[in-house]
């Protein structure tokens, strides 16, 4: 058998056995809730009558709506604001007024030449223009024109008017009407069952005082004496002068307990402490269930792993 088959081996085994550990406990633990929950049933004395739940009335006054005051614009003085205004220089625009053209004079010695005129000045009817001639060339002519008079520097004085003061009325916690509150200081008691008066019972009548000697015996045998339930015979000497053994039936068997069904719960809930669940309830089949589940888990783990301790011996 290989390493890897046994490792899966022993993981099974592992696992049954964890999962009937959990059954186990949880079957003990269903078992106890349930019969916690029994006992918390019957913790009312029998007869008890029942008890309504009782309440106290606790009567809160009426409390008024609470407002608090914003400033919603600060208040300010009347007051006097004073602005310096620098100069301010002209503003002129540079214009085309017309067009000049350039002449010269026809002795290269003149003072005057070159000259800028207008369009015809050399015409023969303009004195001094004789001896001119026009090269062609022209000039814009231009004059700066007015757009914006200047300003001194002045003092520029704004009076401001009183500012008021706004303020606004806001809810913080609105208006309550009176009210009462129910309170409950003790809680319903349901009604104890009734009681139930058990008969006197007389102890049964004695059938047999020696419980050593065969037959039931109604009183101790003429030359026996008895005590608790023994009696042993009287001694009487031997001719050797030894003395007789007592007679005595041989001692009862006990019938060995028998572990029932009802009692792996109970003894389950005993280990983990607190009251059982009655077999018949619901509660109590599940958690004997339970208990009886993991009780079968645990076997099958048990007889696999000496199963492979078994083969494992063969093996080795």
């Amino acid at each position: 058998m290989t390493s890897k088959f046994r490792k899966i081996r022993d993981g099974m085994s592992a696992a049954i056995a964890a999962v009937g550990v959990a059954s186990l406990i949880a079957g003990a633990v269903v078992l106890g809730a349930a019969g916690s929950a029994q006992g918390a049933e019957q913790e009312v004395p029998c007869g008890t009558p029942a008890q309504e739940a009782v309440y106290e009335t606790i009567h809160h006054p009426a409390q008024p709506a609470v407002y608090e005051t914003v400033v919603v614009q600060e208040g300010k003085e009347a007051w006097t604001e004073e602005i310096e205004h620098p100069a301010v220089p002209p503003v002129y625009d540079t214009v085309v007024v017309g067009v000049e053209y350039e002449y010269v004079h026809r002795n290269p010695g003149h003072p005057q030449s070159p000259r800028w005129e207008v369009d015809g000045w050399n015409a023969g009817s303009n004195p001094g223009s004789d001896g001119w001639t026009k090269t062609g060339e022209t000039r814009e002519v231009t004059e700066q024109v007015l757009v914006s008079e200047g300003k001194d520097a002045w003092t520029e004085i704004i009076d401001h008017p009183e500012v008021p003061e706004i303020t606004e009325e806001r809810l913080v916690t609105p208006a309550k009407e009176a009210w009462a509150e129910e309170k409950l200081v003790s809680p319903a008691v349901p009604a104890g069952p009734p009681c139930v008066e058990e008969p006197e019972t007389s102890p049964p009548p004695v059938t047999d005082v020696c419980t050593n000697l065969p037959g039931d015996q109604a009183t101790v045998p003429v030359g026996f004496t008895g005590t608790d339930g023994v009696c042993v015979e009287d001694v009487v000497a031997g001719e050797e002068g030894e003395e007789s053994e007592p007679k005595s039936k041989p001692e009862r068997v006990q019938p060995a307990e028998v572990l029932d069904a009802e009692a792996v719960p109970t003894a389950v809930a005993a280990g983990l402490g607190g009251p059982v669940a009655p077999v018949g309830s619901s509660a109590g089949l599940l958690g004997q269930g339970l208990v009886a589940a993991g009780l079968l888990m645990l076997l099958l783990a048990g007889s696999a792993q000496l199963g492979q301790r078994r083969r494992g011996a063969h093996e080795v």
